[in-house]
This record gives C-alpha cells, structure tokens and sequence, in this order.
C-alpha cells in the first residue's frame, strides 16, 4: 500500500506494483480514492486506474510479458521481507521479468541476531552477492542513513542501530 506509487505516478511515470493480498489491494485504491478496472488476465487479476497498475498476485507468477517494457524498478520492501533461501529466487525472477531494468533497492541492515524478521537485514555482503554479478553500484550503498531515532518501534523490538540503504543498481557493459 505504499505511497511511493502515488508519488511516482504523479511525476509522469507509468507505474506497476505487484501485492499479493486481495484486500491490500482494495485498501489501497480506496484510501487513495481511486476506482480501478479489474481485468482476469492468464488468471492474475491487474487492477488499474490510468498509468498505474497493480497485479494482485504471487510475484512469481508474473511474466515479463505481461509487465510489457520496464524503464526500471524499484524495490523498498520486498527484498527486506524475503527470508535468505527466498532471495537468489526472488532477485533472479525480477531480474528475468524486468529485462535486468536499473534499479534502485532500498534495504535495512540491522544485526540480525537482535530482531527476528519480517523486515530482514540486508547488508551490503548480500547485496552484492545478489546482484553484483549484472549490476554496478551493487558493492556499496549509494546512500546510509541511520533511521532508527525515527523509528521507536524498531528500538523497542530491542535493536541497537537501524541504517536504510539506498543502492542505485545499473546493469553492467559488457
């Protein structure tokens, strides 16, 4: 439900975002009070009002077909919400459905030891494992901030320092 999509929408972007939950969906769209179309497509459902689109469906069921060209993607929580063993899956999926689009990934490193996830902790290590091998910028993080003065709830689940990671990955000349 983030409101990023809105954001990027009106900047002129077409937008596409995937979510499983049926009702995470319709809460979306109505609390941004938009009534969408909802299309069956290969037994996916994709909601959509103008240029934004939302497939409400499993992320590996998706095919780049059906996304059409990617410009690019952008990922604020969903590497953060895969377990370890789910991420090469998941990283080579969207690798395989946008054409290798740019990218750019938001993370949270944490030590993992003192809070188990959802979110996970993604440090730069795993980064660059995931996504070194087709993209630069993928050795380091564009951006660090330490967040968790911000976010109290973080603290109270007994984590000691919070940083968000912004990595701008682009596809690598070969």
């Amino acid at each position: 439900k983030s409101v990023d999509m809105i954001w990027l929408r009106a900047q002129g972007y077409d937008v596409v975002g995937v979510e499983i939950s049926p009702r995470a969906v319709a809460d979306f769209f109505r609390e941004q009070q938009l009534t969408p179309t909802c299309l069956d497509i290969d037994g996916l459902t994709l909601w959509q009002v103008d240029s934004l689109q939302i497939w409400c469906a499993d992320f590996f069921a998706l095919e780049a077909g059906q996304l059409g060209h990617v410009d690019a993607t952008y990922d604020r929580a969903a590497l953060i919400a895969m377990p370890p063993d789910m991420r090469p899956t998941y990283v080579r999926h969207l690798l395989d459905i946008t054409c290798m689009a740019p990218q750019m990934l938001i993370t949270l490193d944490y030590p993992q030891i003192q809070m188990a996830g959802p979110p996970f902790a993604v440090d730069g290590t795993e980064v660059a494992r995931l996504y070194g091998e087709h993209y630069a910028g993928a050795a380091e993080p564009h951006v660090s901030v330490d967040v968790l003065p911000s976010h109290a709830r973080f603290a109270a689940r007994g984590l000691t320092s919070l940083y968000e990671n912004v990595y701008l990955l682009q596809v690598l000349k070969k």
